[in-house]
C-alpha cells in the first residue's frame, strides 16, 4: 500500500532521454507516414508530487528533411515545460535556408494556446510553389504576431479555428 502523504511530498525527479527516427514515431502515432524524416533527440525530466506532477523536455533535430513539396531541409529545437494544467513553450526555433522561424508561449486548461510568433528572412518561393501565387517568387520577408490555437494542446488542431494576426515587412 502507498502511503499516499509521503509520496505527495516525495517529489522526486525522473531523467530520460533518448533518439528516434521522426517518420517513425509519428506514423506510430498517426497510422501514416509524415512527409517527413530525421533523427530527433530528447531529454525529459518528470518531477513534483503525485498529485501535482511536473516535466520539461529539451528535443533537437539538426536535420528534418520534407519528402515533397518547395520547402528546404532544417534544424529543429523545441524546450517547454509544463504540468497537467498547463504548458510553457519556452522556444520552438525552426533554420532553414526558407528562414526562422520561432514560437514560444502558454497552455492552460480550459484556455487556447496563445504562441508569440516570429518568421525571419522568409523566402516566400515555397509559398508561391503552394498557392500558385507567382507574385510572391523572389520576395523575403520578416514578420511578428500571434498564434491562437483552441482546444487542448496534446490533441491535433481544428486547423478552421486557428487564429494568426500578423504584421510585417517584405524585401525583394
Amino acid at each position: 500500500m502507498i502511503d499516499r502523504r509521503r509520496a505527495q511530498h516525495r517529489g522526486r525527479r525522473e531523467h530520460g532521454g533518448g533518439r528516434t527516427e521522426l517518420a517513425r514515431t509519428l506514423g506510430l502515432a498517426t497510422g501514416k507516414a509524415p512527409p517527413i524524416q530525421g533523427l530527433v533527440t530528447f531529454q525529459a525530466l518528470g518531477g513534483g508530487t503525485l498529485s501535482q506532477p511536473n516535466w520539461s523536455l529539451d528535443l533537437q533535430a539538426p536535420e528534418i528533411t520534407p519528402l515533397s513539396g518547395p520547402f528546404h531541409s532544417g534544424r529543429l529545437r523545441v524546450q517547454a515545460k509544463g504540468s497537467l494544467d498547463r504548458a510553457t513553450v519556452q522556444s520552438i526555433r525552426w533554420e532553414s535556408q526558407d528562414g526562422v522561424l520561432e514560437l514560444d508561449g502558454a497552455w492552460s486548461r480550459g484556455r487556447s494556446s496563445r504562441l508569440a510568433l516570429t518568421l525571419e528572412n522568409l523566402d516566400l518561393d515555397p509559398l508561391a510553389a503552394l498557392t500558385r501565387v507567382d507574385s510572391l517568387k523572389n520576395l523575403r520577408g520578416v514578420f511578428q504576431g500571434e498564434l491562437e490555437i483552441p482546444g487542448d494542446p496534446w490533441a491535433l488542431p481544428r486547423w478552421d479555428k486557428v487564429s494568426l494576426k500578423a504584421t510585417g515587412a517584405l524585401d525583394r
